[in-house]
């Protein structure tokens, strides 16, 4: 084959991948609705919440200190579909400050929203997080949700949740500010939701494990498409 048809083959895959991606994460979302007969329960009874760097301690990275690397995932980091794939944006901190950072440090199914500017925004990090070479906090605009252990539902379920039409329009409705969107964390953790119930949950988890695997094969194929 030539390398025209290469490339249009692999565009036609592309394209047919990225449709059914776009199918599934519309089926996920339409099946995955609670029922109004499902218990409501507040976010504040499913997770604790984990802070941004304080800008005090971000401003000691321009000192000439021995530095360790951290990486920030801001709003531009959170995919339409999967987990957080990439954090590019580095930052380096004096020593000094490693115990009060490794409180911070991403951990796997943690569920960064974003609370300033594109409030309302969600992305989920992947289990792998704990295998990088270099950890991953959360940026200034975002905070973390992190499951409480007795929380009886599912971090990608609830991360399917507030990333759905329903969900989005409840973070929505406590978005407040013209210039720059905010969500105050006490609204945020008042916010009364659905409780899906267990099959809800599983049909979420397996959405959103295929929508990241089918994401996969789409970033390779770019990768292959790029390199032709």
């Amino acid at each position: 084959a030539s390398t025209n048809e290469a490339t249009r083959t692999r565009s036609e895959i592309l394209e047919a991948n990225t449709l059914q991606v776009s199918r599934i994460l519309a089926q996920a979302t339409s099946s995955f609705t609670p029922h109004p007969s499902q218990p409501l329960v507040r976010l504040a009874d499913l997770v604790h919440t984990v802070r941004p760097l304080h800008p005090t301690l971000r401003k000691a990275s321009q000192s000439t200190e021995t530095t360790f690397r951290v990486h920030e995932v801001g709003a531009q980091d959170l995919p339409s579909h999967g987990y957080i794939r990439d954090a590019p944006r580095q930052l380096d901190l004096p020593v000094q400050l490693l115990a009060q950072t490794e409180s911070l440090y991403l951990e796997p199914l943690d569920i960064v929203l974003i609370v300033k500017g594109g409030a309302g925004k969600v992305g989920i990090v992947s289990k792998d997080v704990r295998q990088l070479s270099t950890p991953w906090i959360v940026g200034q605009s975002g905070i973390v949700l992190r499951m409480q252990a007795s929380a009886p539902v599912d971090a990608r379920a609830l991360f399917l949740l507030l990333r759905s039409n329903q969900g989005q329009e409840l973070l929505q409705s406590i978005v407040v500010g013209a210039t720059t969107p905010l969500i105050q964390l006490r609204e945020l953790m008042a916010l009364s939701i659905w409780l899906p119930n267990s099959q809800l949950q599983d049909e979420a988890i397996q959405a959103l494990e295929l929508e990241d695997n089918l994401q996969d094969q789409i970033d390779q194929l770019r990768h292959e498409q790029a390199a032709i």
